[in-house]
């Protein structure tokens, strides 16, 4: 019932309630009005996140202020993903952390000399061993116009470590297909 009555009340008028407010100061603390800030802002860009429990919301948000990750979408680090709850009409909010978040979270280890994850043009592209995570590429810096054809994630540890992982366009398509509720 409780949840009804939530989903009922916009996230600004829930985040400012009395019981919130001091919900959110005994977690976060002086992160309080940031946090207030990143989520309705988030919530405002996306319609069908108004259409959440405002639990799964916080829920969410909390998870990325306690990582220091923004919700804004233009940085990529990380986004509240509506998900259908089933047996019901609500939907929840789930957290999820976009590729900029991991390269933030892992760059604040310490550990990583190298870290990147680009796009893979069609002209670039020559051969990829995946036993040997060997990627041969033309060498050119302009693609405008060209066609993406798969992406390369790479990082190099400062024990030497390093690792390379290369997947079609197609296998990132089906990958989503299968295992994302969103895509």
């Amino acid at each position: 019932m409780g949840e009804v009555v939530n989903q009922k009340v916009g996230i600004t008028k829930y985040l400012n309630s009395d019981a919130m407010q001091g919900y959110l100061k005994s977690v976060i603390g002086s992160n309080k009005e940031k946090f207030v800030t990143n989520l309705v802002s988030a919530v405002n860009q996306n319609k069908a996140l108004q259409e959440c429990s405002n639990q799964s919301l916080v829920s969410g948000a909390l998870v990325a202020t306690t990582l220091n990750l923004s919700l804004n979408s233009s940085f990529g680090y990380a986004y509240l993903v509506p998900y259908n709850k089933k047996g019901s009409d609500l939907k929840d909010a789930q957290l999820q952390i976009g590729y900029k978040g991991y390269i933030q979270l892992a760059l604040r280890t310490g550990e990583y000399q190298r870290l990147n994850a680009v796009p893979i043009y069609k002209s670039q592209f020559q051969s990829w061993n995946a036993l040997t995570e060997d990627l041969k590429l033309n060498s050119f810096d302009s693609f405008d116009g060209d066609e993406v054809i798969g992406y390369v994630a790479y990082f190099r540890l400062n024990n030497g470590f390093e690792k390379t992982m290369f997947w079609s366009y197609d296998k990132m398509l089906n990958h989503a297909d299968k295992y994302s509720q969103a895509f």
